[in-house]
């Protein structure tokens, strides 16, 4: 280092030239590795939400059934948006991509609060005292499902 310093012979520009190109190589893959990782980490996680939302309402959903009597366990079959509906006093619908319960429906005073944000379909089908009800989510940005089905035999 000495000697350099003492020669005093500098750098060339080809020398400079072929630094500056190899820093800027490093920086472009650096970069495109992290905007990469940084996509994939959105993506990810907006696919976490929308699962976890399903795997709330489902929860939500499955409590109930499984604490209602047969006669309490209302469907009604939708036409253009999910099905609805309704145990004992609460009632279930889809609107838009949010699956909303009311907690107090027979009151008359609708109050619809979300429970599941990301829905893309709400089915529930009965036959006897089997209820099936699927929760269908859906990342808009992705096109990715996500779908959970319970499965209830309800008591008398």
């Amino acid at each position: 280092m000495k000697k350099f310093l003492k020669d005093k012979t500098g750098l060339t520009l080809l020398e400079i030239i072929i630094a500056s190109a190899l820093i800027a190589t490093t920086l472009t893959v650096g970069y495109s590795i992290y905007v990469m990782g940084l996509r994939t980490f959105n993506r990810d996680a907006a696919n976490i939400e929308i699962q976890q939302n399903i795997r709330f309402a489902s929860s939500y959903i499955n409590k109930k059934l499984l604490n209602a009597s047969e006669e309490s366990v209302k469907i009604y079959k939708g036409t253009y948006s999910g099905d609805r509906l309704a145990i004992g006093n609460e009632f279930f619908q889809l609107s838009g991509t949010t699956l909303q319960v009311d907690h107090n429906y027979n009151s008359g005073h609708p109050n619809f609060n979300p429970l599941a944000e990301g829905v893309k379909d709400f089915k529930v089908n009965k036959e006897g005292r089997f209820v099936t009800v699927t929760i269908i989510g859906e990342n808009a940005r992705t096109g990715q499902e996500f779908s959970t089905v319970i499965e209830v035999f309800l008591r008398k």
